[in-house]
């Protein structure tokens, strides 16, 4: 497997082997592309003692739409985003990780790492922060690389359960996961 270069991500991207939407070229460096925050968050707080369940969904305790002026995000709370733009690279995986300037003033940006070739849509965006810190819709706060895969991967549709996910950030799913070897078995 191979990370793909700026170079070969525009040339996926015009081949149509990769799609990026909304698209500017400008948006890629030497092995990534830049995501931008969508303007909607939903957020989880960790007051009066909530505890959230893998194994229930979750309602978020609240939704936020971003002004122009920007949203501060806090401490101690979850934040979920997503990208305004949505992938699609069915023979590749895309990672997703948080970018290095923003990461430095104390944003942390996770997207369960790896996006499985196939899927479609936009990236749901795990966020927290380490200090009070203003964000702004359609800021670039994640990249994304690409990575060549060996062998015909299965689609996605038969085993992803976020395809097509496209107006913001969208809440967890894993109460509809099964658990697996539990009890010693193996």
């Amino acid at each position: 497997m191979g990370i793909l270069t700026g170079h070969e991500i525009r040339a996926a991207i015009a081949g149509k082997r990769i799609t990026i939407h909304p698209f500017d070229p400008g948006q890629v460096a030497q092995v990534s592309g830049d995501l931008s925050l969508h303007p909607r968050l939903l957020a989880y707080g960790n007051g009066a003692g909530r505890v959230l369940d893998l194994a229930t969904y979750e309602e978020p305790d609240r939704e936020i739409a971003i002004p122009p002026e920007g949203v501060v995000l806090v401490p101690g709370m979850l934040y979920l985003g997503a990208t305004i733009e949505t992938i699609h690279a069915p023979t590749y995986a895309a990672i997703v990780a948080g970018k290095s300037s923003p990461a430095r003033k104390g944003l942390r940006v996770e997207a369960a790492g790896l996006v499985e070739p196939g899927f479609r849509g936009s990236i749901t965006l795990e966020i927290e922060v380490t200090v009070p810190l203003r964000v702004y819709a359609g800021w670039p706060i994640a990249q994304v690389r690409f990575e060549t895969v060996e062998g015909l991967p299965e689609p996605y549709t038969e085993r992803g359960g976020y395809q097509d996910q496209t107006d913001g950030p969208v809440a967890s799913r894993s109460h509809l996961h099964k658990r697996r070897h539990v009890g010693g078995a193996s």
